[in-house]
């Protein structure tokens, strides 16, 4: 394994040959799926997002908050960059997407859609 993943290692590495209540192992093995996860995020979710706007390079579009917003929608805000739409969903009497950015995923003010997607 990758020294990038050093931390997971260590955790599960505590697991081995104890005694360890279930709920603690549990609990252990999502802070390495977490680990892993960021790890994942940090290496390909630049180059996700990068593959994304080259296949959608006609349709990107822009972001506003008025705006309603389908998953899979490559969208382009002033401060984050390019990012995929990954959810749509409503929150109160407005609505919220989840979007993918190249560093981390982050939930926008959007139009309230029409049904969760």
């Amino acid at each position: 394994m990758d020294t990038e993943f050093e931390e997971v290692r260590e955790l599960l590495s505590l697991l081995e040959g104890r005694n360890v209540d279930r709920s603690i192992r549990a609990l252990y093995k999502s802070a390495a799926a977490l680990v892993i996860e960021s790890k994942v995020r940090a290496l390909y979710g630049p180059r996700v997002v990068e593959a994304a706007v080259q296949a959608h390079a006609g349709q990107i579009r822009p972001y506003s908050m008025r705006d309603v917003y389908a998953r899979g929608d490559v969208i382009s805000n002033p401060k984050f960059g390019h990012g995929i739409v990954r959810r749509s969903y409503r929150s109160g009497e407005s609505g919220r997407i989840d979007v993918m950015f190249g560093d981390k995923d982050r939930t926008l003010i959007a139009g309230p859609p029409t049904s969760n997607s």
